[in-house]
């Protein structure tokens, strides 16, 4: 039994040698599954792409072409997803992947997939929307932020298209002063260096008049300090306390621009306005002079040191200056006295904006009852020092104004209004109303009133007038 069972299994073994031998080599290799794959992301500087795993693949290889099929990257990973940067935006890519099988496999690599996708465009920014606004002889162009703008370009154009200024600038406000009278066109555009969005906006512009503007100007002599020597020069008031002490050290077309803090206090500072390099070191602004013996002077603005006071019929302008040669902070002195000025009455004739506030007890009920309303009028001239101009509270009424340029300032004499009352002062029903004119140009009224047998119908009363 044992015997036959071992000439059974001999036979076997000389049937399988006797087939032919078999190797490797002569093994047929079948290509990988071709994977599956989409576009998982999009921006508008990358692209992130997923594909299906294949089974028996352990790496994957890719190729991205551009839309004009140039390779802009071929690598290989063992993921199943990549992303890819530094993208052009807007614009449609074609990814080949296939699969790879491992060294020694009886797989070959698998036939290419194509998966299309398209980065998105950057988002467009806004256009600023500017206003103008004329603030003293100075045009102040403004806007409110453009969202994601990082900073703006502005062109100012004249009448003939010349370019009169431009350059960037972040805090949404350019002053324009000095500007010769006439037609201008200034153009804003947003920019931004964050990703995603457009690199420049399109320009917004708006057109603007430069007019005479000037509220009075007058001759006087200034002292310099450091030269130690004196010539004459103008200051011009262009209005809302903004000034400018033209041909300031003697060269025309070099001039000091400032503006006042405060008008009603004599010890009060101006602020520099014009468009002047501030020097660190010394705390002051470099203003150009035009001349060849000292280019510059420096000049410090704060703290009560640079001092205004006075009107258009005469006053001074303290400027305090750095001098090299004395190692020390010395005092600039521009003086003016006007003789003569005119008729003070043509100053006002026009029309004004007033602003009228207080309270009222000419009500239904006899109650004190606040009132507070701007309105429109008109200013015509009487004489010389008189002008005519509705009456404060009670406009359907017309009042005189005797002008004191000595003084600066304005007088009504009580007059009857409304048949039962009686204009005049707060004081009594016989004393004046007196204004106020201001240095900008402006005036004012204060502590005037209504009176009907002794007793005051108004209280706490304010009228301001200005262009």
């Amino acid at each position: 039994m044992k015997l036959n069972k071992i000439i059974r299994m001999l036979a076997i073994v000389a049937l399988i040698m006797a087939q032919p031998s078999c190797n490797d080599d002569d093994v047929l290799a079948t290509a990988l599954d071709t994977t599956q794959g989409e576009t998982e992301k999009a921006t508008y500087n990358t692209l992130s792409f997923e594909w299906d795993k294949v089974e028996g693949a352990t790496q994957y290889g890719y190729e991205l072409y551009d839309n004009n099929d140039i390779l802009v990257v071929r690598s290989v990973t063992s993921k199943t997803s990549v992303t890819i940067s530094d993208l052009k935006p807007a614009t449609e890519y074609t990814l080949k992947v296939w699969s790879y099988a491992a060294l020694g496999s009886d797989h070959t690599t698998s036939a290419p997939i194509e998966l299309k996708a398209t980065t998105t465009a950057l988002k467009a920014l806004g256009k600023p929307v500017l206003t103008c606004n004329v603030e003293g002889g100075r045009y102040v162009i403004t806007w409110k932020s453009v969202s994601n703008a990082t900073d703006y370009a502005y062109v100012l154009t004249n009448s003939a298209g010349v370019t009169v200024k431009s350059g960037n600038d972040s805090s949404r406000s350019l002053a324009f002063s000095n500007l010769e009278i006439g037609d201008y066109t200034i153009a804003v555009k947003a920019l931004s260096t964050k990703g995603g969005y457009e690199s420049e906006g399109e320009y917004s512009t708006l057109d603007f008049t430069v007019e005479e503007l000037i509220l009075w100007k007058a001759e006087g002599t200034y002292w310099s300090e450091i030269l130690g020597e004196s010539w004459t020069a103008t200051i011009v008031c262009y209005g809302d306390n903004n000034y400018s002490i033209q041909g300031w050290y003697g060269v025309e077309g070099y001039n000091l621009d400032f503006q006042v803090d405060n008008v009603t206090d004599p010890e009060d500072t101006f602020v520099i306005t014009g468009d002047y390099d501030y020097d660190n070191s010394t705390y002051t602004y470099i203003v150009p002079t035009g001349r060849t013996d000292i280019k510059n002077v420096y000049v410090y603005p704060w703290w009560n040191y640079s001092l205004f006071s006075g009107s258009k019929v005469s006053g001074s302008v303290k400027v305090y200056v750095w001098s090299a040669n004395a190692n020390d902070y010395v005092t600039d002195l521009f003086s003016w006295k006007v003789e003569t000025y005119g008729s003070p009455a043509d100053d006002f004739v026009g029309t004004w904006n007033a602003s009228l506030s207080g309270l009222t007890s000419i009500t239904d009920n006899w109650e004190f009852e606040e009132f507070n309303y701007t309105e429109t009028v008109e200013i015509k001239k009487v004489d010389e020092i008189t002008i005519s101009m509705p009456a404060l509270y009670f406009s359907d009424e017309t009042m005189n104004v005797t002008i004191d340029m000595a003084t600066n300032t304005l007088k009504v004499d009580p007059m009857t209004v409304w048949t039962w009352y009686t204009f005049a002062g707060s004081e009594s029903d016989t004393s004046p109303v007196i204004g106020r004119i201001n240095e900008d140009g402006s005036f004012e009224f204060t502590g005037w009133n209504a009176w009907y047998d002794g007793f005051p119908y108004l209280e706490n009363t304010v009228a301001k007038f200005s262009r």
